[in-house]
């Protein structure tokens, strides 16, 4: 449920930071409250975003005077018990974050598999049964891998805080060298938590999904619908048989049923060729791995 902002004639749902990013005012009359945004180049930031923003958000020395008007008192000063207690915990949320979004797709995964499992038996039942439920099941495929994909960006932007906590403040604890806390990992995050980006293009986690796990459930629909032609049709044993074979048993006119084949074929190539292509990304494990003795001693 919305708070709204109390002790000022300029009042905006608490959520106006969202909002405001989003593209869409929320203040019930003109103006904004300064202190729901949290800096000032956040507001820079969404008064170029949000063109209704852009009338209603103070700007250049007003603005200053408004946000050091209401600037709260200062905190007092973080101990470092009470610091590295902090980012313990902040450590184990986004742990169980990417967690939760790692298992989502493994229910994506899962549907993929199941409905495709299940289009192939239904095909292979019996020789009445249409070929051309394959096409549908390339089409299922597909739709579940772009749902993938858009959970595999979400699991992609929290792991990577996940691995910059490891990387740059669990082992310089762990190793108890102080110096290796130094850098601009904290700036980046702190960036990160004030707004929330993706680390990779909706392409590149399509074509990811598609390199680990998809090509392979489409390879296998491509093999179930050759094998569904080959068996059930005995005039199918050639090049020009196979073909013609395609052509019949199904309810869609000629020109449609080529259309969407060739459609599903050709992006099913280009995702081929592109995956194949794309240069491989350092992930969290290395193929050369420490030593097994080593864990040994």
């Amino acid at each position: 449920m919305r708070t709204w902002a109390e002790k000022s004639p300029i009042h905006v749902c608490a959520d106006s930071t969202i909002s405001c990013l989003g593209g869409q005012a929320c203040a019930r009359e003109e103006g904004i409250r300064c202190s729901y945004l949290i800096s000032y180049a956040e507001i820079r930031f969404a008064r170029g975003q949000c063109p209704i923003l852009l009338k209603i958000l103070p700007e250049g020395k007003e603005l200053k005077r408004i946000m050091k008007d209401e600037q709260s008192p200062a905190l007092p000063p973080v101990e470092a018990k009470d610091y590295y207690a902090v980012m313990v915990h902040f450590y184990r949320g986004e742990l169980g974050r990417i967690m939760i979004w790692r298992q989502r797709l493994d229910v994506t995964t899962n549907w993929a598999i199941v409905g495709t499992t299940a289009m192939i038996t239904f095909a292979l039942g019996s020789v009445d049964n249409t070929h051309l439920i394959f096409l549908f099941a390339n089409f299922l495929a597909y739709l579940l891998l772009t749902i993938e994909a858009r959970r595999y960006r979400y699991y992609d932007a929290f792991r990577a805080r996940v691995r910059m906590l490891e990387a740059h403040f669990i082992m310089p604890v762990m190793m108890r060298n102080t110096v290796l806390l130094q850098g601009d990992w904290k700036k980046l995050m702190a960036e990160d938590l004030l707004l929330p980006s993706f680390k990779m293009s909706r392409l590149t986690a399509i074509l990811r999904r598609y390199r680990r796990n998809y090509v392979w459930i489409f390879l296998i629909i491509a093999a179930a619908w050759f094998v569904k032609i080959w068996i059930h049709y005995p005039d199918s044993h050639t090049v020009r048989g196979f073909i013609s074979a395609l052509a019949i048993n199904h309810p869609l006119p000629a020109e449609v049923f080529w259309s969407l084949f060739a459609l599903c074929y050709l992006v099913l190539s280009g995702l081929t060729v592109g995956a194949f292509l794309m240069r491989e990304h350092s992930g969290e494990f290395q193929a050369k791995a420490m030593r097994r003795k080593k864990w040994m001693k």
